[in-house]
């Protein structure tokens, strides 16, 4: 099926309206910031009662006269729309602009648009499924994490936990994490060890989590075909070279702060850049969170 655009949307079932996702194509009539309510022009009708629906001539068409008087440029002239079912639930809505070669589409199109829609649908579910999975899983983890360094007043036990029981939340070739001691910094522990050897290897990963204990924001490097994508742009000149090395492309490295001090840093280090994803960042933050609180928990009793 040819056409000028596509557009994808989903139901936001609590506001009961639905949101633009993705285009594919140009289609200037309808802007990424657009919701539509459930029962709203032929969009939201589709959506709510979820029927398919074809506008062979556009230009006879009541319900499109506000999006073909909001661009001189382009011409909207037969359009389809279905939905994305599973059951009796609505999950989004596919809409098809224009056939490419100038034609009108026809019902056999809206036809097989619909069973392709039918099956998106199931893959979206799927997906939605997976993700739930997925978070359950997580916030599963984080509660294990939490009671194991909630147990104990030993540090070294404290430390140990998080670097091993990071890898049920977010992957990584190496984490290591870094404290403060009387003053000097420490490695405290690293993913696979059961004690840090006293390698040059450690050495060097120790001097890179003391630098990236003095940054305020997260510390990133990532190796693209292109060359290296770094935050801060100016990173300590050893970090990329170790990176090179040891064969990591990519580095993720947080300090942990209380209201009063830096307690330490926690760093993942991988053989891949951007291994770790918004929903990962935000599961880190949280387990950042737990193991500064532990930390300072052990140093006071």
């Amino acid at each position: 099926m040819r056409a000028e655009a596509a557009n994808f949307w989903l139901v936001d079932p609590e506001s009961r309206e639905l949101y633009f996702v993705q285009q594919a194509g140009v289609d200037p009539t309808t802007s990424p910031d657009t919701r539509v309510a459930l029962g709203e022009g032929i969009l939201g009708t589709v959506a709510e009662q979820g029927e398919p629906r074809l506008v062979e001539n556009a230009e006879e068409e009541p319900e499109l006269e506000a999006r073909r008087l909001s661009s001189d440029e382009f011409k909207l002239r037969s359009l389809m729309w279905a939905p994305l079912t599973q059951g009796e639930e609505v999950m989004g809505v596919v809409e098809i602009i224009n056939k490419s070669d100038g034609s009108s589409f026809d019902e056999d199109e809206l036809f097989f648009l619909s069973r392709v829609s039918e099956q998106s649908a199931t893959v979206l579910k799927n997906a939605r499924l997976l993700d739930a999975e997925r978070r359950a899983h997580d916030l599963n983890a984080l509660l294990s994490t939490s009671k194991e360094l909630t147990s104990t007043l030993d540090l070294d036990h404290v430390l140990t936990t998080v670097v091993h029981q990071a890898s049920t939340v977010v992957p990584f070739d190496l984490s290591a994490i870094g404290v403060f001691d009387l003053g000097h910094f420490v490695l405290g522990a690293v993913s696979g060890e059961t004690e840090v050897p006293k390698t040059p290897k450690m050495a060097a990963l120790r001097s890179m989590l003391e630098w990236a204990s003095s940054q305020e924001a997260l510390v990133t490097a990532n190796q693209h075909e292109d060359g290296w994508q770094l935050v801060p742009e100016e990173p300590l000149a050893a970090l990329t070279a170790f990176m090179e090395e040891h064969g990591y492309r990519g580095f993720y490295a947080t300090a942990l702060r209380n209201d009063q001090e830096t307690v330490g840093v926690l760093a993942l280090l991988n053989g891949e850049p951007d291994f770790l994803t918004k929903d990962h960042l935000e599961v880190l933050g949280i387990l950042t969170s737990q193991t500064t609180v532990a930390i300072r928990n052990a140093r006071l009793y």
